[in-house]
């Protein structure tokens, strides 16, 4: 069974200005109550019916069961961490393309830099972990890591909890995002290193040169999660986040019914909505 959705009524905007500034905390993410009640109208929709497709704008396809993690202290599965994932990539694409326009056209650039994001699903951290740099060696073959990108990001699953994990080439820095706060950070840095300097030794460079690199894990900035079920939510906040160059991260655990709202609502759309 197939069902084709429309889109509704788009959702209030914010500047990134305003949601950096953590205005309205307690209403800052959250939807339109149009949009909200189609939202749960669609989550819904997805818990009675685990086998049916849902296309979105010819852009995002799910099942109905992907649909059901969305809900309320339910744990985000694959599909969605990954979809949202190539939307954080489109978006990073798109303002790339406006910036480049305006520069060629002599106009000031509007609001933060753009990024040149690429996104890596979450297959990739399992296979650099459990087989090495042999399983993922192909997955940099249309670009070059050093010089095509500011930002490098990708889902890290600890078996039942997701973490974000980013290369920093425009800071020379690798980054570990954990809303548990925990202490899995040593062999994460330990495998992403590896995995820089087999990108960098791949080009035919010679050694890695690590003068200038940094690794970071910034504890005290993480957003904590207090439950046991929203480390994905936390994961695709925190991933909006820095593939948009945020000062600081403009939410906190009373967000988090509002961000699966939001999930669903710019998987539906196609697109994010900052």
């Amino acid at each position: 069974m197939r069902e084709q959705f429309p889109g509704y009524g788009a959702p209030r905007r914010r500047s990134s200005r305003e949601v950096d500034n953590g205005s309205s905390p307690g209403d800052i993410w959250a939807l339109e109550d149009d949009a909200a009640d189609r939202v749960a109208q669609l989550i819904s929709r997805g818990i009675a019916s685990a086998s049916v497709r849902l296309v979105f704008n010819e852009t995002v396809e799910l099942l109905g069961k992907d649909l059901a993690t969305v809900a309320p202290a339910e744990w985000l599965n694959d599909e969605i961490i990954n979809y949202y994932g190539l939307l954080v990539m489109a978006r990073a694409k798109t303002a790339l393309a406006a910036a480049t326009t305006a520069a060629a056209a002599g106009a000031a650039p509007g609001g933060g830099a753009a990024l040149r994001v690429h996104y890596f699903n979450s297959f990739f951290f399992s296979k650099l972990r459990d087989i090495g740099y042999s399983s993922v060696r192909r997955w940099s073959k249309k670009f070059d890591v050093f010089d095509d990108l500011d930002m490098l990001v990708f889902p890290v699953h600890w078996g039942a909890h997701w973490t974000l994990g980013c290369v920093n080439v425009a800071a020379r820095r690798i980054e570990y995002y954990d809303s548990l706060l925990g202490n899995e950070d040593k062999e994460f840095f330990r495998l992403v290193r590896g995995y820089v300097e087999n990108e960098w030794i791949k080009k035919d460079r010679g050694p890695m040169c690590w003068d200038g690199w940094t690794e970071h894990y910034p504890r005290d900035a993480i957003p904590r999660q207090l439950n046991y079920y929203d480390c994905g939510v936390f994961t695709l906040a925190m991933l909006e986040s820095i593939t948009r160059s945020a000062r600081r991260f403009a939410f906190d655990q009373s967000h988090m019914d509002a961000w699966r709202h939001r999930i669903v609502h710019e998987l539906s759309e196609g697109r994010l909505i900052t």
